[in-house]
């Protein structure tokens, strides 16, 4: 009797643990073309680093293509913190504002492409 007490109460635990992890991704969703808001950068006595994925919502492209820059060499600045790969958010935005055509397109503006 015990054990199916103790069963029922960890199918409990684990749909709520589902249901706040959907609740923290549903926090996370943005529109679909997120404007830049250089107004939003952090002093830069305390920069802020962010990971790939936000970085990717930030400037509106996908992970993959981020992920094939840095591949690549191409993309904006990272920094790797042992294995973990961050993007300070004022150089991502900089990164940003000298990319012809990159800056109209999160504007919403066509870009010369």
């Amino acid at each position: 009797m015990l054990e199916g007490e103790i069963r029922e109460l960890r199918l409990e635990v684990r749909a709520l643990r589902e249901a706040v992890e959907k609740l923290a991704e549903n926090a996370a969703i943005t529109p679909a073309h997120p404007q830049v808001n250089p107004a939003a950068n952090t002093p830069a006595s305390q920069p802020e680093y962010l990971k790939d994925t936000a970085a990717a919502r930030l400037i509106n492209i996908s992970v993959a293509s981020l992920r094939r820059w840095r591949l690549l060499r191409q993309g904006p600045p990272f920094r790797k913190i042992g294995s973990a790969v961050r993007y300070p958010r004022t150089e991502l935005l900089a990164w940003v504002a000298h990319q012809p055509g990159l800056e109209e397109d999160l504007k919403g503006k066509p870009s010369n492409k």
